[in-house]
Parts: structure tokens; sequence; C-alpha cells
């Protein structure tokens, strides 16, 4: 390249007009790439929010604030004995009474909020051995009735219904409670019964005299027998299940539900989860199209958004279990109709709910494609899974293209700057050559004048 000073006016113009074409078309890539990058993130937040959308809410469940009766009469508490087979038959009217009408104003919401505990083995074991410390104590237990009686007592007292029940382990409580609820009220019926220990008491059964605690309560309520995992689930436990249509919604069946619940939960080791389909779009279709093929099916779901998700009460359950986890996981790689799914899961994770892991990582076994009403009243179908694992995915972020841009643009900025400091000693040097040509024309003109 020959040196700025050397060149001719034309030559030097036509330099300077090749380098301003060239710093405009750095400056428009650093734009473009610039916009580039903003609306990629711009569409990225709003293809985010648009994945939730029309999902039914969780419901997650709200603290509730009341007060809880007191028991304040534990003088009465000191004429009870039960501590010989002979006292063990006696019924002491007046703690009777007492604890009686203070179990049976609780509602289900107040033994929870005292922390009852279920009738284990362990805690059975801990009451035969020393009852008189834990008097009006809260306790739940669940058995088979085996002896049930209405009866009322004198003095204006309401009328009252007293059984025996069967726990799962073989062993005997008792129970008096207000009422007998559908369903829990007849010989045969598995019950659960909330109330407050009186003493150990012994009745005459079936098939001779029984003893165990004596609670105290509101109600019996409908339960089931122990799930007990050496017994296995059934081959056909799924036989009864059908899909949703955009027509018909028959709901999450019970026993089918909790048969998966149980797989999930004890059974999940035995799956080679490495060897298991990972959902994508593709799956989903097939789900749809074929659902029979893939039921109670292991599944993995990838690095996917978390929708919606919290713990709810689990209800009266063979697994035990008071709270379950649910929720809706999305994926914008899934092409198709429907990108997400929803699940259920027989634990309690707090640490999964939205708002606390945006995206997910799972494993679980297909249920059953369930219909939902969307907020504008749309029906939607869903696959729906039960999970045997839900765990929170921390991003790392990919810092290399914003690394890349800031390269980019400070190395235009800078080049920019070169050129314009070039052009402007060009400029200055081209005003300088310009003078001294027309120095040199004068020069010439006065010597031959």
């Amino acid at each position: 390249m020959k040196h700025v000073s050397k060149l001719s006016p034309e030559a030097l113009a036509a330099l300077q007009k090749r380098d301003k074409r060239r710093l405009i078309i750095m400056t428009a890539a650093v734009i473009v790439l610039a916009i580039t990058y903003f609306v990629t993130q711009g569409q990225k937040k709003r293809l985010e929010s648009e994945a939730g959308l029309d999902l039914p809410t969780v419901q997650v469940p709200t603290v509730e604030r009341f007060d809880v009766p007191i028991f304040d009469t534990l003088e009465v508490l000191d004429g009870i004995k039960d501590t010989r087979p002979q006292d063990r038959v006696i019924l002491e009217p007046e703690a009777l009474n007492a604890v009686f009408d203070y179990g049976r104003l609780l509602t289900v919401r107040h033994y929870d909020a005292i922390d009852i505990r279920d009738l284990t083995p362990e805690i059975y074991a801990e009451l035969m051995a020393n009852p008189s410390a834990h008097r009006v104590e809260p306790f739940r237990a669940r058995g088979e009735i085996v002896l049930v009686a209405t009866r009322k007592r004198a003095d204006n007292r309401p009328e009252e219904h007293a059984g025996t029940i069967r726990l799962d382990d073989g062993t005997y409580a008792h129970f008096i409670v207000l009422t007998l609820s559908d369903g829990a009220a007849d010989v045969g019926d598995f019950v659960r019964v909330d109330g407050m220990f009186l003493k150990i008491y012994s009745a005459e059964g079936p098939d001779g005299w029984v003893e165990g605690p004596l609670l105290c309560g509101p109600e019996t309520i409908p339960s089931y027998p122990a799930f007990d995992p050496s017994q296995g689930i059934a081959t056909d436990f799924m036989e009864e299940v059908r899909d949703d249509t955009l027509g018909e919604v028959t709901g999450l069946p019970f026993g089918p539900k909790w048969d998966l619940m149980a797989m999930a939960l004890h059974f999940s080791d035995e799956v080679d989860w490495n060897a298991a389909p990972e959902i994508d779009g593709q799956m989903i279709a097939e789900l749809f199209a074929n659902p029979d093929a893939y039921r109670a099916k292991p599944f993995r779901v990838g690095i996917s958004q978390n929708l919606d998700g919290g713990v709810e009460k689990a209800g009266e359950n063979p697994l035990r279990i008071n709270k379950i986890t649910t929720g809706w996981i999305g994926n914008q790689n899934w092409s198709g109709q429907v990108p997400y799914l929803r699940y259920l899961a027989p634990f309690e994770r707090s640490d999964v709910g939205y708002g606390k892991a945006k995206y997910l990582v799972a494993k679980g076994f297909f249920f059953k494609n369930w219909s939902y009403t969307t907020t504008v009243g749309d029906i939607r179908r869903v696959p729906v899974f039960v999970m045997t694992s839900v765990e929170p995915f921390e991003v790392v972020p990919d810092e290399r293209p914003m690394i890349i841009m800031w390269g980019v643009f400070v190395a235009t900025i800078l080049t920019a700057f070169i050129l314009w400091a070039l052009l402007a000693r060009d400029k200055k040097r081209s005003a300088q050559l310009h003078e001294a040509l027309v120095r040199r024309r004068r020069a010439r003109r006065e010597k031959t004048a």
C-alpha cells in the first residue's frame, strides 16, 4: 500500500470513502447482534409465560388459624383406674363424660392442629405400658369394626356409639363417638377414629374379651386397610382405568391411583430407569393414540419447566401418607398439541413448588389421559403421571454468548475509534498536501509571470 502522502487527492478520497463504508458495516453488525440477543431473550420469556396458560391452579393448603379448646377438668382423671385387669372393664362415669364431651367437640382440623399421632404398634405398646402418662392425648386409630352398638345413658346424655376395631397388626382398640359416618357404621367396615385417650379398656367381642386403648371422639371416618409391600400389587390393577375424552371425564379412579402410588413409593428401585424412554412431543402423541400400551410403564422427564406445583392433603388412603405433591411440568421442545403434563407424587416436597424451582427432572409411571376445563371454558386433555421422584434442576447460565457479544462490541468500538483517528489524521494530511500543492502552483505562476 502506498503511503498516504504519496496518494493523489482523488485516491485519498476513495480510500476515505471505503473506510467509512467499513465503519458503517461494522456498526450495523453490532446493532443487529444486540437486537438479535434482546429479541431472543424476550421471546424466551414470552414462551415461558405462555407455557403455563389455562392450567388448573394447584390448590396449596392455606394455614388455618383457630382456637383449640382446652381440657380444664384434669382432676377427674385421677379417678381413672386401669392398672389391673379388673379395673379395665369399668368406665368411670365422671371421667368418661368429661373426656367424651371434650373429644367430640373437636374436628379433624383441631386434631391435625394439635399434632395427633397414629396408633402405631410402638405407641400402642407405650399406652399399654403406661396409660396414666397419656390421658387426654390425641390418637388416630384405623381398623375393621368387629363390634358396634348404640346406647343412650341417663342424665340427658347424647346418644353415643361404642365399638371395637381390629387394627392392622391384629391388636384391638375401642371407641366411643357421637356419629357413625356412612360407610363406617357396621361390622366389617374399615374406619378411622380420631379421639382422646381415656384408658385401657376391656370389652367382650365376638371371639371373647379383648383389651386396648379407648378413644373418645366425634365420629368414625371411612378408611382403608394399610398397603402391605410384601404382598405386592396385582398385575391387572390398571384394568379398570379408562382415559378421558373431550366428551367424557372419568377422573382418577381411587384404587388404581393408590396402587400406582404404592408402586412409585415401594417398587421404583426395581425399575431400570436408564432404559426408560424420555418424554417428548412424539411420546405424548403416542400416549394419546395408544394409552393402554403404556399404562403404568416407567418414563423419564428431562430438564423441563416447572409450570405449577404444591403440596396437598392426601385424604384417607392405604399408604397412610398425609400429604402428596402435585404439579405441572412443561417443555417448549415438546412439539405437539400438549407441551406439558400433570403429575402426582406420594411424598411431600415443598421445594419443587411453583416459584421455588424453575426447572425440574422427574421419573414416574404413566397413569392415564385426563380431561380438564381451562379458565376460559375449553376442555383439554393432558397425560397424568405418578412420579417416584421430582427433583429441582439448577441451570448454570452459559455466559459465553454474552462474553462473545461484548468482545465483538468492544472490538468494534475500538476499531471504529482507530478508523476515526486514522481518517482524522489522513484528512489533516490531505489538507496539508492540498495547501502545499496550491503554494507550488502559485510559486510557478509567479516565476512565469
